[in-house]
Formats: structure tokens, sequence, C-alpha cells
């Protein structure tokens, strides 16, 4: 007997097959509308040009407390993390003369 190939779908970064069944469940769900209190901003940047001004990266390491605190703030101002410690590190720079 000849085996039968399975059409093969494409699939979600999660990994979920898109079948004409999820299509049209996916469909449904945006004719509805979307609750856009729900939805996470996500922040896309574009690479440095060759002629631009670089950045140093830094890591640091903070216990779970002030991490969770660092992201309740960066949510309350509609802002991210390293945007609040870049601030910070300003501030203080500016506060001793350097």
């Amino acid at each position: 007997m000849a085996e039968v190939k399975r059409k093969r779908y494409p699939k979600t970064k999660a990994g979920v097959e898109l079948t004409p069944e999820v299509i049209e469940a996916l469909a449904d769900e945006a004719e509805r509308g979307y609750d856009l209190s729900k939805a996470k901003r996500v922040f896309i940047t574009r690479p440095l040009l060759p002629d631009s001004e670089t950045w140093g990266t830094i890591k640091i390491r903070v216990f779970d407390e002030e991490l969770n605190r660092l992201r309740a703030q960066a949510e309350a101002e509609d802002r991210t993390i390293p945007s609040l410690v870049y601030e910070a590190a300003m501030l203080y720079l500016e506060s001793k003369g350097a």
C-alpha cells in the first residue's frame, strides 16, 4: 500500500500547527474583537548603523524582590527596565559631578 503523505502546515513560534481549523478559530476571534488592555507592548529596535554612536553593555544582578519592584515600576511608567536603570545611573553620576 502506498504511503499517504500528510500535508504540512506552518507552525507558530510556540509550535502550534496552523491548520485550516486553527486559522478559522483565529479569524473568528479577530472578528469578535480583542481586549487591547491585555495586550503587551513589544519594542522592536533596529541594529545600530556602522557610523552611529555605540553603546556599552553592563550586566547587573539583583535579588528577586528588587527585580519585581523594577518590573512593576517599569510597567507603571510604560517603560523598560533598562531605561529605568540607565536613568538612575545618569542621575547618580550627575549627583557626584562625574
